[in-house]
């Protein structure tokens, strides 16, 4: 079964409406409609969102390609991305932190080890903590490594996403594939290249991902894992194309055209 099919029973057996995948175009150019919020009783349960549908896809497309031992996820929110890797790698070991400092982040620990415990998904834990300082203590105490995975998804600047990563290095196995969420959308591309210039790691950004993931690659892996990775980044000339074509008013054309075709609903006044 597909993990958004899966996810989606799971979540609303909770009580939760979910908003993930839609186009920005739909809702009057609001760049995070691609991603996944929870609501309750019509309101938005959590600040952070999910992982989008497209990059549900690009874990499913890399689970067929190769099979970690060990993921190690940083920032876990309300578990969507949790749940979904693990569901999505069974094989594997899922390790989640978070330092549960936002609102329900704590409720969001919680709730992911109960969704572990309810779908029998024995392979996945979340624990509060915080990355870089609690990592290898908490690789310690849950015997939980080498990762051969690391997805960051914690604080979204620089500074952290280094921290981040200089922190796991030690306790990653030495072929480990690093991915980055919100790569593009913050502005952390340039960081992620450097540290992969510096661990002689090769960097690869997603552009087809709507937070433009990036990953970095160590040279035993890109025979099984770099299909996978080229069908979700394509060309970066093309990408640039096609951000021009926004600039220019393409996109904002047609908004007026979906908001103006018969039946649809008109713009909201300013």
């Amino acid at each position: 079964m597909a993990a958004l099919v899966r996810l989606t029973a799971i979540y609303e057996r909770r009580g939760f409406d979910i908003s993930t995948g839609l186009n920005p175009a739909h809702v009057y150019g609001e760049p995070l409609a691609p991603f996944t919020y929870l609501f309750k009783n019509g309101e938005a349960w959590s600040e952070a969102a999910g992982i989008a549908v497209q990059e549900l896809y690009f874990f499913e497309a890399l689970a067929e390609a190769w099979h970690p031992r060990h993921i190690l996820i940083i920032g876990n929110s309300f578990g969507w991305s949790a749940v979904a890797l693990a569901l999505i790698f069974p094989q594997a070991r899922v390790l989640a932190i978070d330092s549960c400092d936002e609102t329900n982040t704590a409720q969001g620990l919680e709730m992911t080890n109960a969704i572990a415990a309810e779908e029998g998904l024995t392979n996945l834990l979340a624990v509060q903590g915080t990355s870089p300082d609690d990592l290898a203590q908490i690789a310690q105490l849950h015997n939980h490594g080498p990762w051969d995975m690391i997805f960051i998804d914690g604080e979204h600047t620089p500074r952290q996403v280094e921290r981040d990563f200089r922190g796991g290095l030690s306790l990653a196995a030495p072929d480990a594939l690093w991915l980055f969420h919100d790569a593009l959308n913050f502005g952390l591309l340039e960081i992620i290249e450097q540290l992969g210039q510096e661990c002689q790691l090769i960097f690869q950004s997603l552009w087809r991902t709507p937070s433009g993931m990036a990953c970095l690659v160590p040279q035993a892996l890109v025979t099984q894992v770099a299909p996978v990775l080229h069908a979700f980044s394509g060309s970066g000339a093309i990408f640039n194309h096609m951000r021009d074509m926004g600039r220019f008013g393409t996109g904002e054309r047609l908004l007026k055209a979906l908001s103006s075709y018969p039946g649809q609903p008109s713009p909201s006044p300013p």
